[in-house]
């Protein structure tokens, strides 16, 4: 913990596979107990910044004759492990952030298994919600904004300079309705409550305005926007 809150622990997180993106509980990735360690071998995809992670947290598959949320555990996995390869994905944008993990035989303590067997769905639902309620990017959002007024008055004509102020202010709107409703969620966890669907709500609006502010920048920018 001291490590990861200094920022000197990198993790990356290993849940979706080829064939178990968006239906998780299909995942293959297997773990075969082994005495005192697990066998892992599998395949994991759009791994974030695996290439900088020292450790990796991960849904495998513990048992296959149980229903398929049951039959997932969750195990936290050193990078460094022989077996481990990770292989580059660039993105449309020529960056290197997503990656592919294979492992082959990879050695896993049992005593790095979090929770017991067959808890991993389980744990990764509850990660998931405090994600997406992060995930939401009102920071982000606020700082796009203020670059985009930043760009205003390099607009050549006082009608661009009206029609992006509109536009801005539309854009304000919702983001300030956004970031009300993650004050509120935050607010409700220092009751005690647990994350409900609105974190799943957080999610889909925060990504949809990030998606308009984006546009908004080109549109705005015109040819400015092309650097």
């Amino acid at each position: 913990m001291p490590g990861i809150q200094r920022g000197e622990t990198l993790w990356c997180q290993g849940y979706s596979e080829p064939n178990a993106g968006s239906d998780l509980a299909s995942l293959k990735t297997r773990a075969t107990r082994n005495g005192d360690h697990y066998l892992v071998n599998g395949q994991k995809i759009w791994t974030t910044q695996a290439h900088w992670a020292d450790m990796m947290f991960c849904l495998v598959r513990t048992d296959s004759t149980v229903k398929q949320q049951q039959g997932i555990s969750f195990l936290l996995i050193d990078m460094k492990t022989p077996g481990l390869e990770v292989r580059p994905i660039y993105s449309i944008d020529g960056h290197h952030h997503l990656n592919e993990v294979y492992f082959t035989d990879v050695k896993v303590p049992v005593e790095n298994l979090v929770g017991q067997e067959g808890m991993g769905w389980t744990i990764a639902k509850f990660l998931l919600t405090h994600e997406r309620t992060t995930i939401a990017g009102v920071a982000d959002i606020h700082y796009e904004i203020n670059r985009l007024k930043s760009a205003i008055d390099a607009l050549p004509t006082e009608t661009d300079k009206q029609l992006a102020v509109r536009r801005l202010a539309g854009l304000e709107v919702d983001l300030m309705a956004l970031e009300y409703t993650n004050f509120r969620t935050v607010a409700a966890t220092d009751e005690g409550k647990p994350f409900g669907p609105e974190s799943s709500g957080l999610k889909i609006k925060g990504t949809e305005l990030q998606q308009r502010v984006s546009q908004a920048m080109v549109e705005i920018g015109g040819l400015m926007s092309l650097p």
